[in-house]
């Protein structure tokens, strides 16, 4: 009866293991991501300079680092080169793909002026057949190419000539491969636009704004490719038809035969961010520059607006009048606003032309800065809060050592496994979430594992980031091999300590005691030990989890109740990572029991001293 219960009680806690861990990352594409990013303002014979085309590059590579998944060294930015610089910063690219296997993905960007058959970076001419040879020539699965690009007007300046026929975005992009897509921003012979307004020019302007989140549709904080477009083209249509002689309408060709539409950026990412709820189209402006961050679509939604550490004003103008809040988005820091909470007021905006803003008005936002440990504002939420959490997963190599049983000796096995820590903290409620599993084998034969505990409690306010801490929950693992296998549920589970927790840091340090309800220690196949009847575990453990590595060590005793053996098992374990680059980590993991156990013989069972160790080393992927 107890071991079908045992089987149950594992059976549902793997599933939600799974169920927790298995929908977290969806993939946002090609692994390896290279950029070029081209702006030029140097004007072309008998033209006058561009203003904001190196604002425009600089603002897309920005992009590109904070919610693409583009490394900053894979997101080459050049700003005035010469025709013979761009056609080797391809060639490079095409060099680090060719040597690096797996799935890629190529971005290139162009903003400057153009002929029509013709770029000119640095004001000199580079022939879009030359730029369609080395495209065709890169070995990237995927490759991207945007040119905002064409000829204009006054006002809002020029950005080409009006010699030559328009960019044709199908001779461009004519490759016979799969996996080509180019956004351009005008068709026919139209004019690409830019305005001081923005500070940029419309058609990049929109699509960047759509990149960090505007144009997610769907609302799963994943950007495709196409969402980013039509965003973009709706407002550049709109922004031109109203401010230029000539209406620019973008054009987009995709050939992705045999892939679904790429997810070009993960606004989930990013590590300030406004989670935002709306009934109506917003504005977001930064108050440091004045310029429009982005517009959202109208539409009952939440979006997730990727936005840099700063002061800004979310608003609606309706019927003349203005609703608005200002908000201030810090480093590693997430703020959740609804639309109801915006207020009229007289403040002024920051004033676009000198980049000089007003004082805020004196009312306190209604905004909940979702930074873990710290006390919320009285106001309604309107969206959980993310638990500050760390998840490695990858290859494991693994060791064991038996000493006192009948399989004493030393044993080695790979694994597929991951780990996971998890905290939440909220007024004084706190929260604690861990989980982890593997598969694999070696010397020792089979060998895998599973467990986690969840608990539940408060801390009292000492600080906005720290407190005594008090939990309650359950637990349960697994895990070994032929020659160790250890389990046990626990039921219930307390823990009292004292935490620290802000942003992505968290230091906890406490007590942690249970009921083990049931739960085996066997080496090999003569030499185990069983417990039952609710044997009592207590201990101490420590957690210290920060951006660049995790520590997590405990010390527990199981104490003998009611079997034979009587006496009890110790137990110490811990986890050691470092996290090398951005999204890799190197984890070392140990675990010691030692404690009396049955040895079954010729002569009948026999007391016996056992003592075993199992650690190993993973290098793994990183999930924040």
């Amino acid at each position: 009866m107890m071991r079908a219960a045992y089987f149950s009680f594992f059976l549902v806690l793997s599933t939600l293991l799974f169920a927790l861990h298995g929908g977290e990352a969806r993939a946002a594409g090609p692994a390896r991501r290279l950029a070029i990013v081209v702006g030029a303002n140097e004007p072309a014979p008998g033209r006058d300079p561009l203003r904001y085309s190196h604002a425009d590059a600089s603002m897309i590579a920005g992009t590109l680092v904070q919610v693409g998944h583009f490394a900053q060294s894979d997101v080459r930015v050049l700003l005035e080169p010469r025709p013979d610089d761009v056609l080797a910063a391809l060639d490079a690219a095409a060099a680090t793909l060719r040597a690096t296997p797996g799935e890629s993905l190529l971005v290139f960007y162009y903003s400057g002026h153009s002929d029509g058959q013709h770029l000119y970076p640095h004001g000199e001419r580079l022939a879009l057949a030359t730029l369609r040879d080395r495209l065709e020539k890169s070995p990237a699965r995927v490759k991207i190419a945007i040119v905002d690009a064409c000829r204009g007007g006054s006002w809002t300046r020029a950005k080409g000539l009006s010699v030559g026929p328009p960019i044709d975005e199908l001779e461009l992009m004519n490759v016979a491969t799969e996996g080509m897509a180019l956004l351009s921003s005008s068709s026919g012979v139209e004019s690409a636009h830019e305005a001081g307004s923005i500070r940029g020019s419309f058609f990049t302007h929109h699509l960047n704004a759509g990149l960090l989140g505007a144009a997610d549709t769907s609302g799963d904080s994943n950007v495709t490719l196409q969402e980013a477009f039509v965003y973009a083209r709706e407002r550049t249509i709109r922004d031109s038809a109203r401010l230029a002689a000539t209406t620019q309408h973008p054009s987009f060709d995709m050939q992705l035969r045999g892939r679904q539409d790429i997810v070009l950026a993960q606004t989930r990412s990013s590590r300030s961010a406004l989670d935002l709820t709306q009934k109506n189209a917003l504005e977001i402006i930064h108050l440091g520059s004045g310029s429009t961050i982005t517009e959202t679509t109208p539409g009952v939604a939440r979006l997730h607006i990727a936005l840099s550490p700063g002061k800004y004003v979310v608003r609606r103008v309706e019927n003349g009048r203005v609703l608005s809040k200002e908000i201030t988005i810090g480093p590693d820091a997430t703020v959740a606003l609804d639309e109801a909470q915006l207020a009229p007021g007289g403040e002024q905006l920051a004033a676009k032309s000198t980049g000089e803003a007003t004082p805020a008005p004196s009312s306190t936002p209604c905004i909940q800065i979702i930074v873990d440990g710290a006390t919320p504002p009285p106001c309604k939420k309107t969206e959980e809060d993310p638990w500050e959490k760390t998840t490695v997963g990858g290859l494991r190599g693994s060791f064991t050592h038996v000493g006192g049983s009948d399989r004493e000796g030393n044993y080695g096995a790979l694994l597929l496994t991951f780990a996971s820590e998890q905290y939440k903290t909220e007024g004084i409620l706190s929260g604690r979430l861990s989980g982890s599993g593997g598969l694999g084998g070696g010397t020792g034969g089979f060998e895998g594992g599973i467990g986690g505990n969840i608990a539940g409690g408060v801390r009292l306010p000492v600080g906005a980031d720290h407190g005594p801490v008090a939990r309650i929950g359950l637990g349960g693992e697994l895990m070994g091999n032929k020659n160790l296998y250890f389990s046990r549920i626990q039921l219930p589970m307390l823990e009292v300590g004292y935490q620290y927790i802000h942003n992505r840091t968290v230091l906890e340090a406490g007590m942690r005691g249970s009921v083990v309800l049931t739960g085996r220690y066997y080496t090999g196949n003569d030499t185990k030990r069983d417990f039952g009847d609710a044997s009592l575990e207590w201990g101490a453990y420590l957690a210290a989890h920060t951006r660049y590595g995790r520590i997590d060590a405990q010390f527990y005793r199981i104490e003998g109740r009611g079997t034979d053996p009587s006496g009890p098992i110790n137990i110490a374990r811990g986890w050691l990572c470092g996290y090398i680059i951005e999204k890799v980590g190197i984890c070392a993991d140990a675990m010691v029991l030692d404690g009396d156990a049955l040895r079954v013989g010729p002569g009948g069972p026999t007391k016996t001293r056992v003592a075993s160790f199992y650690g190993g080393l993973m290098v793994g992927v990183l999930t924040f």
